[in-house]
């Protein structure tokens, strides 16, 4: 026959755990309440935000200088003419009247 009114020894340590003394209840209290707590939560979210914009600028700086440069020329052109721009804005056309000794039809241009 089982005795309803006792307490089995799982039900008493669950007791013990949620019994609380009134100086653990108003340390509680106290720290809830303190007005420390939302300053040093301000501090570790100021420091990370700090953190994630270095994280970002030092990512944006890698991506930028393994980015391929720019070419020093630029050809362009349609048909038979052929338009080479170089960065310092010089430019040579050139077409079918540029006569060369070479046999091919491809042309290269370097500039000095």
């Amino acid at each position: 026959m089982r005795d309803d009114d006792g307490l089995t020894a799982a039900e008493r340590r669950v007791q013990r755990i949620l019994r609380s003394d009134e100086d653990r209840v108003s340390e509680v209290i106290n720290r809830a309440l303190s007005p420390e707590r939302p300053i040093r939560s301000r501090r570790h979210a100021r420091v990370l935000v700090a953190a994630l914009i270095v994280l970002i600028a030092l990512a944006t700086f890698a991506w930028r200088a393994s980015a391929p440069a720019p070419a020093s020329l630029t050809i362009s052109g349609s048909g038979s003419v052929i338009v080479v721009t170089a960065r310092d804005g010089r430019r040579w056309l050139l077409d079918e009247r540029n006569e060369s000794r070479s046999e091919g039809r491809y042309v290269i241009a370097v500039p000095r």
